[in-house]
């Protein structure tokens, strides 16, 4: 049986909401920031970070290797990549894209206070941060005009990491996402879903 370690809002969650949905059996740790440092957890991954998607003695590391993993293992749910060449390529850049680009714009609003700066310095490398979200949320608000899936006009992995990602706008970056109504809507829509809302209360994220 396949064991996801998730940080309850971390990306990992995205994974266990991919999980759900390709009805895969599974089964889920839910882990700490102390944990994913401790001696056990680093003996996995050596990173110390989620996710981490165990199956027997084998381990898997890194969001978008898991969430293409997951999609492959239910061909039926139909959450990767399909079709010829081209429309599979499209699915991997819309992938690739969620994971290097829109996560990777985050990295300054969380970790503004590792970079040593005073607390001035702080609040402006995180509002530098918050800068580069929103010039992914202008290019989301055009793609998502009328549109419920971020890749090919049905549900797939992607929409679980985006949907996880708007999350973290909403709670870290006040404010913002109302100013984008398309993507508020597409966030609105994934929060009513059966999959997302099971993986949240098992999170100890919804009650």
């Amino acid at each position: 049986m396949l064991t996801l370690y998730t940080l309850p809002g971390a990306c990992s969650t995205a994974d266990h909401i991919a999980l759900i949905w390709a009805d895969v059996p599974h089964q889920i740790k839910v882990v700490t920031r102390e944990d994913i440092k401790s001696p056990a957890y680093l003996a996995k991954n050596s990173s110390g970070a989620v996710p981490l998607l165990e199956e027997g003695d084998w381990v898997l590391t890194q969001n978008l290797a898991i969430l293409t993993y997951i999609a492959a293992l239910a061909p039926a749910a139909q959450l990767g990549a399909e079709g010829d060449a081209r429309s599979q390529a499209e699915f991997y850049r819309t992938l690739a894209y969620l994971n290097a680009d829109f996560h990777g714009s985050f990295s300054t609003v969380f970790g503004a206070e590792y970079t040593g700066a005073d607390a001035d310095q702080t609040e402006k490398v995180r509002a530098q941060g918050g800068r580069k979200v929103e010039a992914h949320l202008a290019k989301l608000e055009q793609q998502l005009a009328g549109q419920q899936y971020v890749y090919g006009g049905r549900r797939t992995v992607c929409d679980a990491y985006l949907w996880v990602m708007l999350g973290w706008v909403v709670h870290v970056l006040e404010g913002v996402l109302p100013q984008y109504p398309n993507v508020q809507a597409y966030y609105d829509f994934w929060a009513q879903d059966a999959g997302v809302q099971a993986a949240l209360k098992a999170e100890g994220l919804l009650s």
